[in-house]
């Protein structure tokens, strides 16, 4: 199922609700990318209001974050690109639940991707924000469009197929861990009747966390991140 669009500049996103099939417990995802119009994330924000718990990915601070995360977070810093870095979207009062890795972990975890490897991306980085200095945010988005807002290294643009243990570290290990506790909320509330928020990277090559196997989409809305409109009402 398709829920990112990406289409001459505009990026939509599907709000999409799945529900276990005789049970209340309701699952919404909300894929997010890291940059875009701020109206979206405002709208995000007052949908997550609305919910009973918010599970969310977000490595924790460290400098390996803090540098593979430096190309985008220096196109949503720029005025030409009419874009923010993404604001925090949690609404006070509803409880989150963050599984990913702490900025400590996530050091350790990258720390076992061959040298080669991380150079690679390094070299990558480098070169996106080159081209961002010399080109300008207008030429990188035209460029790169949603590539250039993708999870911690941009992956799309810089990770291949030779990366696997970037890839590994930046996506697999991370994902693993929240469907570990998507499994757990499923097994522990699936008779209650409460709404679970769960707001992730954008997918990257297929990349999703997968609902568990006893729940089925319900619906599906479609919005927009980068071009200035807010997410349709779903």
């Amino acid at each position: 199922m398709q829920i990112v669009e990406a289409t001459d500049g505009w990026v939509r996103v599907a709000e999409l609700r799945l529900r276990r099939r005789g049970a209340p417990l309701e699952f919404v995802l909300y894929p997010m990318i890291h940059i875009g119009d701020p109206a979206f994330y405002t709208e995000v924000r007052r949908r997550l209001e609305a919910v009973d718990l918010i599970v969310a990915e977000g490595v924790g601070d460290s400098p390996t974050v803090s540098g593979l995360t430096s190309a985008y977070r220096d196109l949503g810093e720029d005025p030409e690109s009419g874009l923010v870095v993404q604001d925090d979207v949690f609404p006070p009062g509803v409880p989150l639940l963050c599984p990913d890795s702490s900025g400590a972990e996530f050091d350790a975890r990258w720390a076992t991707v061959p040298l080669l490897q991380r150079g690679a991306v390094w070299a990558g980085l480098g070169v996106l924000r080159g081209a961002h200095r010399v080109l300008g945010a207008r030429w990188m988005l035209r460029r790169y469009g949603d590539e250039s807002m993708d999870d911690l290294p941009m992956t799309e643009v810089v990770v291949d197929d030779l990366l696997d243990d970037v890839e590994r570290v930046v996506l697999r290990e991370r994902d693993a861990r929240l469907l570990e506790a998507l499994g757990t909320i499923v097994e522990e509330r699936s008779a209650d009747d409460v709404t679970v928020a769960v707001v992730f990277p954008q997918p990257s090559a297929g990349r999703c966390p997968q609902a568990p196997s006893t729940c089925a989409p319900s619906s599906a809305a479609w919005g927009s991140e980068t071009s200035g409109s807010t997410p349709a009402s779903g």
